[in-house]
């Protein structure tokens, strides 16, 4: 991930639950009556929400965010969401976009820890991928970590292994285990 992207980590889960928030309270402002929205949204084990498109433009941050997931469900404590299908857009002003998609994801109010499960993918405009079944992201230590396959390539390598230590304030990446690796002739070489 790139700098940006690191930078504004926080805020993106941040925004994800105002969204979330805020989608909630636009809703809750249309109840009348005892068959109201509330029991259509509000379930014994939290809030959930469907079809989710959240689009926030921050000139004033110089980027712009578009959130899609299928579904959000919210704990009754507020402490937990998870979603469904989640489709995560990062387009700042003057410099390369980036997107985030996987079939799961949990963000944990708790811990700052955001997990993704199932297909997740990554993918920059300047060509650089990411593909594993499991992604856990501290956004307090700026960690990325799975104990899955994964495999990394850009324009010019190709890397795959078991297992995946990366800390976004150091840049370092670290694959774990049974590591393959291609390089292709470019430039730098």
């Amino acid at each position: 991930m790139n700098k940006f992207i690191r930078k504004q980590w926080p805020l993106i889960s941040i925004g994800i639950i105002l969204v979330v928030v805020l989608l909630f309270l636009l809703r809750a402002g249309r109840v009348t009556g005892p068959n109201s929205l509330i029991k259509d949204i509000l379930s014994d084990d939290g809030l959930r929400l469907k079809d989710i498109h959240y689009v926030q433009d921050d000139p004033g941050k110089g980027f712009n965010w578009i959130l899609d997931a299928v579904q959000v469900k919210i704990s009754n404590d507020k402490k937990i969401i998870i979603f469904q299908e989640v489709n995560l857009k990062l387009d700042p002003k003057d410099g390369s976009w980036f997107k985030l998609k996987s079939n799961k994801g949990e963000y944990s109010r708790d811990t700052g820890e955001i997990n993704l499960w199932g297909n997740v993918e990554g993918i920059t405009s300047n060509g650089y991928r990411t593909e594993t079944e499991h992604l856990l992201i501290n956004e307090r230590t700026e960690d990325l970590t799975t104990d899955k396959h994964i495999k990394i390539w850009g324009p010019f390598f190709f890397v795959e292994g078991k297992g995946l230590f990366a800390n976004l304030q150091s840049e370092h990446i670290k694959i774990l285990s049974h590591v393959t690796a291609t390089v292709k002739r470019g430039p730098f070489l």
